[in-house]
Order: structure tokens, then C-alpha cells, then sequence
């Protein structure tokens, strides 16, 4: 007697003989692409931003096209997570296989800058439902579940009628966010939103179409004073209901983040500042405020960054070069770290460190640019994680970077670029 499974493998999948259709599979694909016009039904785009490698991430997914008719998908850390979720949000929402588009974003940081090495952090993800022109309808932090999608997917209803309704009085639309909000988060969370509710909400000063008025929070440095307020009230109350008691308990928290219901009233109290937000220029600042570094983002076209790579590659030849780093956790534009206030020597020290650093070949590069340039000249990889990086020096016909942190003396580096000069 032939037993079940070799049965099973004889007479084809159980859904075939049922003529049942296989489970539903969850294509993610580029972010923030263009979208097409004949694609009518099509109506919003949920963009799943993840901590993974871009670099590695993208071309893996590459490796596993068979040929240039597959459709093109990225494979994220929470990819199954998700697609069991997508899948159960269809037997209550049908509709969203064909009016909402999946995309995937890995923005996380690659080896290149954390030292050779996977971070080793607990993985982080971040979920934003938009329109089709990426204006935020709704988000989520952590890896969304069924409930999860299927309340963004309504909040995003609600958002285009509340919107539609409020056309010509846009604090009236925000003031509707607000209140929407206050019947869902705590009540310390609802103090909070008195607050943004005068200090954001308010009409401006000079009147301001209704179309140009899409958001009130419009720039990052506007994103970061907003989130504030919020960002206080969510520690407090994360050491409360999960017994947080001091820095040894930060990677816990950044486990719990993993799950939406964490930071759900911090979402729904922050979204009536965000709601109709250009999403891919303000959610660098977004992700790197939940994260704690900002996106690295990967763009296919590379051309600046091999430009200035091979410009780079040539004045090493004869030169030091120095790279000034914004990693979103100093002040690059000071001359002087801003932990060293006060203390007079230190700071004169790190004056004749930055006069230094303007005298040889000089660029400031972020994140992104300093990972991809740490690829194209094949240098060591460099470890951005711990004290602040400031600067990175590379000395001529070197490569084998001198990381310069904000918590060291910058006696010895003073001296290496006078050997240099």
C-alpha cells in the first residue's frame, strides 16, 4: 500500500484536486516607483520598510530571478510574517489584492558601516499606507499582523473622506485626526495631543490655499520638534507596562517594537501632524527618530556616488582625504563636539582638529554615501555604530580607514594630518 505522502506526491497538491486556488502570494515590489495611469483600481500603496542590508537584500532578490519575465519581488526579514497576514486580511478585505500595491524598502544599515558584520540588533520594520502620489494615509511601527492591516486599510478610508470633507478648511480636517485620536490612545497620550493640538494645529499666521496645505508638519526639523512631545510620553509609559528600568533594557524594547501594538497610540497620536506628508522625503526622518539611525537608502543609479569615488580613488594616490559623517547622532556642522561644552582645552583641541581636517581634500557624506563609498574604493569596512563617528580620515595609498569619534582626544589625529601635510 502506497503510504499517504508518497500518495499525495503521485496524485498532485490537495488543492488542485479541490480546485481550490493555492494561497495568495505577497509581491513587494520597488519602493516609491512610478505608478501607472491605466491602473485604475488601484488606490494605495503600503510600503514596508525594513532594517535589511539594501545592498545585500537587493541583490540576493536578483540572484533569485530565474529570467527576465519573473515578477521582480524583495525578500525581507518579515516577509512570511507578512504575507500570512496579507493573506488573512483577504478573506475579510478581498478588494485589497487589486486596489492596494505592495512595496518593499530596506534601509538598514549594511556591513560596509557596521563593521564587516551583520548589526546584530533585533530587526526593526515600519509600515506606511499611502494615496497613489505617496501622501501618508496611515502607519505603523513594528511588522503588521491581520488587525493591523485591516485598521490602517480603514483608517486610510476614513482619511480620504475626512479629507474630502474638510476640502476647503484643512485645520478642520486635523482637528478631525485629533479627535479620532483621542478616542483610541490613553489619556496620557491624549494630554500630548492638547499640546500639538496649539502648538501645530492652529491656522496660520497668513492664509494658505487648501491645496498647498497638504500637511502641516512639512520638513524634517519640523517632523523631529513634533515627535517630541510624543516620544517622551511613549518611554515613560513603555517603562510602566513593560517594567523597563534602565539602558540594559534597550534591546528588550526593541524587541517588543517588533510587535504594532507597542507603539500603536504613539502612531495614532503623531498621525494627525503627519497625515497627506510627502512619504518618501519625510520618512527618512520618521525612520531614523523610531530607529535611532537613518535609512540607507540604495538607488539603482549610482552615478554621483562612482563619480566621486573615482575622484576620491585619484587624490589618494598622492593625498590624505577626510570624510566629515552625518549620522544623525552629532552636530557635523559644529566645530567642536557638542559634549566637549565647557571644557575649554578639549574644545580648543577639537578646533585645531577641524581647521586641520578643512586644509586636506574635505566631503561631507552621510550614511548612504559613506556606505557606497566604502564599497566602490574597497576599503575596510568601517563601524559606525557605538560613540558618534565625526570624521574618517584616509591617508594617502591607504585603505584602511582612522575612524574619529567624538568621545576620543583628538590629540593623536591632530598629529596623524600633520604627517600627512
Amino acid at each position: 500500500m502506497l503510504s499517504i505522502t508518497w500518495l499525495a506526491i503521485a496524485l498532485g497538491p490537495t488543492s488542485d484536486l479541490l480546485g481550490e486556488e493555492p494561497p495568495p502570494e505577497l509581491s513587494l515590489g520597488t519602493a516609491f516607483e512610478p505608478l501607472s495611469d491605466s491602473d485604475a483600481a488601484l488606490s494605495s500603496v503600503l510600503i514596508l520598510a525594513t532594517d535589511d542590508d539594501p545592498y545585500r537584500t537587493l541583490h540576493s532578490n536578483a540572484m533569485k530571478r530565474d529570467d527576465e519575465e519573473s515578477v521582480a519581488s524583495q525578500e525581507l526579514w518579515c516577509h512570511e510574517l507578512v504575507t500570512q497576514a496579507y493573506r488573512s486580511a483577504l478573506k475579510q478585505r478581498p478588494g485589497i489584492a487589486k486596489s492596494i500595491r505592495f512595496q518593499g524598502l530596506p534601509v538598514g544599515l549594511p556591513q560596509e558601516v557596521t563593521g564587516g558584520e551583520p548589526h546584530g540588533q533585533p530587526s526593526r520594520a515600519i509600515t506606511f499606507l499611502c494615496d497613489r502620489d505617496y501622501r501618508l494615509l496611515a502607519f505603523s511601527v513594528g511588522v503588521p499582523d491581520e488587525e493591523t492591516l485591516l485598521t490602517m486599510i480603514e483608517d486610510a478610508d476614513e482619511t480620504r473622506l475626512l479629507q474630502k470633507h474638510w476640502a476647503d478648511d484643512p485645520s478642520g480636517f486635523r482637528h478631525a485626526l485629533v479627535e479620532r485620536a483621542k478616542e483610541r490612545v490613553s489619556r496620557v497620550y491624549r494630554e500630548a495631543l492638547a499640546q500639538a493640538n496649539g502648538a501645530w494645529l492652529e491656522e496660520p499666521a497668513e492664509p494658505v490655499a487648501a491645496s498647498e496645505q497638504l500637511s502641516w508638519v512639512t520638513s524634517p526639523d519640523q517632523l523631529r520638534q513634533a515627535t517630541e512631545p510624543f516620544d517622551s510620553v511613549y518611554f515613560a509609559d513603555a517603562r510602566l507596562r513593560f517594567g523597563l528600568t534602565g539602558a540594559g533594557d534597550a534591546r528588550r524594547l526593541l524587541i517588543l517594537e517588533q510587535h504594532p501594538q507597542t507603539r500603536r497610540d504613539w502612531c495614532d497620536s503623531l498621525l494627525p501632524l503627519v497625515a497627506e506628508m510627502d512619504v518618501p522625503a519625510l520618512c527618512p526622518t520618521l525612520i531614523a527618530g523610531v530607529w535611532g539611525f537613518p535609512p540607507v537608502c540604495f538607488s539603482p543609479d549610482q552615478s554621483d556616488t562612482v563619480e566621486l569615488a573615482e575622484r576620491i580613488s585619484a587624490e589618494l594616490e598622492h593625498s590624505t582625504v577626510v570624510l566629515s559623517v552625518n549620522s544623525g547622532q552629532s552636530s557635523p556642522d559644529l566645530q567642536t563636539p557638542v559634549s566637549t561644552a565647557g571644557q575649554t582645552n578639549l574644545q580648543e583641541a577639537w578646533q585645531r582638529l577641524h581647521d586641520l581636517v578643512q586644509q586636506q581634500r574635505f566631503y561631507s557624506v552621510d550614511l548612504s554615501q559613506l556606505s557606497q563609498l566604502t564599497h566602490h574604493l574597497d576599503l575596510k569596512p568601517i563601524n559606525v555604530l557605538g560613540p558618534p563617528v565625526r570624521y574618517v580620515i584616509i591617508p594617502a595609498k591607504n585603505r584602511d580607514p582612522v575612524i574619529v569619534r567624538e568621545t576620543e582626544l583628538p590629540g593623536r589625529f591632530i598629529a596623524l594630518l600633520r604627517r600627512s601635510q
